[in-house]
């Protein structure tokens, strides 16, 4: 929602980067504090995943059972746990489902 494309402007710290994932219509502005984005730095990024056809691809391959998806998760962390398992991933790492 634009409210949390907001919000993440207004939580971002110096120097951090804000990645929107998820899309906006068309026309859609986002109003950003220019102070803050130059001299504290900010990184704004946009990210498209995949269209609608391929996501249902893959959910059809994950149902199909060729492959053994939970073998995907090779970690489960809680909230405190993520910071720590990004810094520093294990060799094994692939996905990690965040337990809140």
């Amino acid at each position: 929602t634009g409210e949390a494309w907001e919000r993440a402007l207004e939580l971002v710290r110096p120097g951090g980067t804000v990645v929107y994932f998820g899309g906006r219509e068309r026309g859609t502005e986002l109003r950003v504090d220019t102070y803050r984005l130059h001299y504290e730095e900010l990184t704004l990024r946009g990210a498209f995943h995949h269209t609608p056809r391929h996501v249902r691809a893959a959910l059809a391959f994950l149902a199909s059972g060729a492959y053994p998806w939970e073998r995907l998760i090779t970690h489960r962390v809680g909230l405190e746990g993520v910071a720590a398992l990004l810094a520093d991933p294990p060799s094994d790492y692939l996905k990690a489902a965040v337990i809140p």
